[in-house]
């Protein structure tokens, strides 16, 4: 009989080893979370027309009578904008701190003639811009210049409509503004250039609420459902394991034959591990020191009354 067969009726027991489908179920809720994500229809496109704008600039000295001519700058016309020709006399809008962003109404309005408002670019929304200029101050187009060094014109989105608003560089801004506050009389001639077309994706088709799109925000509710009840049902399984391992560990210590003894067992403990590589017929007394080892701890455990 080889000592697979014999197990000693000892009061020990070896650590439970975490199950390797736990493991994989924590793994696979993991990557539910990182992997949960809302598929949303595509959002609806319109088309829109995009109209450059080309700004002649003329300028009369404060000392001279004559008008001179400064140059030529590339614009853009915004979204809401009027795609008209606008001219007037230009004026570097200035609010009450000495700001020339617009976000405030002006403290330098021309009393009467056609004026076109510069303003420069930050500080509030464009809507806020265009409207102090044009509605609350009259201005018949407002011209914005930016205030970052970037060589490619924004198209300007706003909610005043109706009004002439077209966004121009930053060194161009700039070099007209310091015209204007040297005392020279600076005109501007805007007229309409070329058009381009492009794909608008409209946000508000993506919005929650009043008959928008919901499917993403149902998928990510319904992937968290999942994964709680998927970790109630672990819980579960784990602790009905849990109570059956110490149900047995405890029937077993009831149940352990008398000292001295050695039960045959059909198969050897898990836990056993040989670590010789010399054949069984060598260590010829085995059998023997394990009975050894098994009646000493039977006596260590179990003393005589």
């Amino acid at each position: 009989m080889s000592p697979s067969d014999y197990q000693c009726s000892c009061n020990q027991r070896s650590p439970r080893p975490t199950s390797w489908k736990l493991q994989l179920a924590i793994m696979a809720c993991v990557w539910n979370v990182l992997s949960c994500k809302g598929v949303a229809p595509p959002l609806p496109t319109k088309s829109v027309n995009i109209f450059s704008a080309v700004i002649n600039v003329v300028y009369k000295p404060p000392q001279s009578e004559n008008l001179a001519f400064d140059g030529k700058v590339d614009g853009r016309y915004g979204l809401a904008s009027r795609v008209e020709a606008e001219q007037g006399k230009v004026v570097h809008l200035l609010n009450e701190l000495g700001h020339n962003t617009g976000c405030t109404p002006p403290v330098n309005i021309p009393l009467n003639g056609q004026w076109i408002a510069l303003v420069q670019r930050g500080g509030c929304r464009f809507s806020d811009k265009i409207h102090n200029a044009a509605r609350l101050s009259n201005a018949s187009a407002v011209v914005v210049y930016n205030d970052r060094d970037e060589d490619d014109l924004i198209t300007m989105h706003h909610e005043v409509d109706g009004i002439v608003s077209v966004f121009i560089q930053k060194n161009a801004g700039v070099h007209i503004a310091g015209l204007v506050d040297k005392g020279n009389d600076v005109y501007m001639n805007i007229s309409v250039g070329f058009v381009t077309m492009y794909e608008e994706r409209q946000a508000s088709a993506v919005q929650v609420g009043s008959g928008s799109s919901n499917t993403p925000v149902l998928v990510l509710s319904l992937c968290i459902i999942v994964i709680l009840i998927l970790g109630l049902v672990l819980l579960l399984v784990y602790g009905i394991r849990r109570s059956r391992s110490r149900q047995n560990s405890g029937g077993q210590s009831r149940s352990r034959a008398p000292s001295g003894t050695i039960t045959p067992r059909a198969h050897a403990p898990r836990h056993v591990v040989f670590l010789t590589r010399e054949p069984f017929s060598v260590r010829a007394g085995l059998l023997e020191d394990i009975a050894e080892q098994c009646e000493t701890i039977s006596e260590d455990t179990n003393p005589a009354a």
